[in-house]
């Protein structure tokens, strides 16, 4: 296993999906992908249309009366200290689900979990002629040179899941959701040499880099495998108010390890277990008056532990801490006939990322967003959220992104509730 201090040593370049939350665990956690939740403050629980459904939620879907379909699309910013820009863009979400019952609604749905796309470079290491077996120019004694090592990681795990949504009297609904998680992640580990001279100065110079594919790389290959479940309800309190909430757990995630050599050749598989994760949410949402409310929220969730030798930094997953505020405002006196309502939607949101109640990393952020219900019960939503992350890692210093979102939910007339 690589040591921790001796990988974060330089961090040179930094692609898609990354962030220094991809440097933990199985990878950055995806579980932001509907814009009409992302932009009242990342809530899990609610959306600005109350006439319509939270795609997280399972426990809203009973809301729609006809076939759906939908899906999100992410565009990601990220800078730092040590990054200009990286812009990237990720498939978030897709999902089609129809009616049972007048109360009831079936929904299949397919998401990215985690994610890590990135790549490593390590500080030179010097070895001194005396300590060197190579002789580059070939005069016949061994000569000075430098090494790195170069980590390409890519991949993540996935999820496909079916949920099942209910109302059980006016004033509650029951969501529940039960998902396979599955997926693949690369380390690649090519080692590099330069021939190095010193200079009339005393300072090194590169002559050469002798990197040998053929013989200087491996390939480590993860396959993860589990099973997930969440169940979430909402009561109506008051005559305008919602209190909700969600839990969900994962199963022991398996995993099977393969380490190739650069000929590809099977170095050694590996398989063993890990504890899995759990993941809580409770919510208020109020409307203050027809067209106006807010959303209160807390998030909670404990990673994946034991991690051995999936994070090849030796890091555990993640524990997050959240803490979501968002405000909404809706204008449904629209001349144009085609569009049934406007939304516009503000919040906040305050992540905690420790591991054994250590203080990692801090992420707050503003979100804010515009949804159009269109038709029939249509929607169209864009959000945008923007925030700075304080990471324990110098190169992610002063970490700023910008995330934009959209989601589309498109209903047909394929099934359709008919009342008595």
């Amino acid at each position: 296993m690589i040591v921790f201090y001796f990988i974060i040593l330089s961090l040179n370049v930094i692609l898609s999906q990354t962030s220094s939350l991809s440097l933990y665990g199985t990878g950055e956690r995806i579980y932001s992908f509907d814009a009409h939740s992302i932009s009242i403050g990342d809530s899990r629980l609610f959306t600005s249309n109350s006439s319509s459904f939270t795609l997280s939620s399972p426990s809203t879907y009973y809301k729609n009366n006809q076939a759906n379909l939908s899906m999100s699309v992410g565009f990601n910013k990220v800078t730092s200290n040590s990054i200009d820009e990286i812009l990237s863009n990720n498939f978030h979400f897709i999902s089609f689900g129809f009616p049972i019952t007048d109360n009831q609604y079936f929904m299949l749905s397919m998401n990215p979990k985690f994610r890590s796309d990135i790549i490593l470079y390590t500080d030179f290491n010097f070895i001194g002629a005396d300590a060197s077996n190579l002789d580059f120019d070939e005069d016949g004694e061994d000569d000075p040179m430098k090494y790195r090592n170069i980590y390409d990681l890519s991949g993540g795990i996935s999820e496909i899941n079916s949920s099942f949504s209910s109302k059980i009297n006016n004033n509650i609904s029951l969501g529940f959701k039960a998902g396979k998680l599955f997926g693949t992640s690369t380390i690649t580990d090519s080692l590099f040499f330069h021939a190095v001279d010193m200079d009339i100065d005393g300072n090194l110079i590169n002559l050469d880099n002798i990197y040998t594919p053929g013989s200087q790389k491996t390939i480590n290959k993860y396959n993860y495998s589990s099973t997930t479940y969440q169940l979430d309800m909402r009561f109506q309190i008051l005559k305008k108010s919602i209190l909700a909430f969600y839990f969900g757990q994962s199963d022991y995630l398996d995993v099977n390890v393969q380490s190739f050599k650069s000929n590809l050749d099977l170095d050694y598989e590996k398989k063993y277990e890990i504890k899995g994760y759990t993941d809580f949410g409770i919510g208020f949402q109020s409307n203050v008056y027809d067209n106006f409310g807010y959303i209160l929220e807390f998030q909670k969730y404990d990673g994946f532990r034991s991690l051995e030798n999936v994070n090849f930094l030796q890091n555990p997953d993640l524990d997050m801490r959240s803490y979501n505020i968002g405000t909404f405002m809706v204008y449904d006196d629209i001349s144009n006939s085609k569009i049934n309502s406007i939304n516009l939607n503000l919040g906040f949101y305050d992540k905690l990322f420790k591991i054994n109640n250590r203080l990692i990393d801090n992420d707050l952020g503003i979100t804010l967003g515009i949804g159009i219900n269109y038709l029939n019960n249509n929607s169209f939503a864009i959000s945008l959220a923007s925030g700075k992350r304080n990471s324990e890692y110098n190169e992610f210093k002063n970490e700023k992104y910008y995330k934009l979102t959209f989601s589309f939910i498109s209903n047909t007339m394929w099934f359709i509730k008919e009342g008595d």
